[in-house]
């Protein structure tokens, strides 16, 4: 599934700080994404699996979302 650079920095910012909030294990972040960022089941799923991709602990989100955008439409 294909998102825009400000979905994926968005979603990365805020599963960034769910982590650090120790609210929950990632595995399980799927319905706070649904809740708190209003996408549905399937986009959600496929957010966090772009973020577990991404995450390093030290890049920022927009850095690692950038990775996931094509070349061509990130200009």
């Amino acid at each position: 599934m294909q998102h825009d650079l400000n979905t994926l920095t968005e979603a990365f910012e805020y599963l960034d700080e769910l982590r650090e909030s120790g609210e929950t294990n990632m595995w399980g972040a799927v319905p706070y994404i649904e809740r708190d960022l209003g996408h549905d089941n399937k986009t959600s799923k496929s957010l966090q699996l772009k973020w577990m991709e991404s995450f390093d602990g030290e890049t920022s989100a927009y850095d690692r979302a950038k990775k996931f955008i094509p070349a061509e439409t990130s200009r």
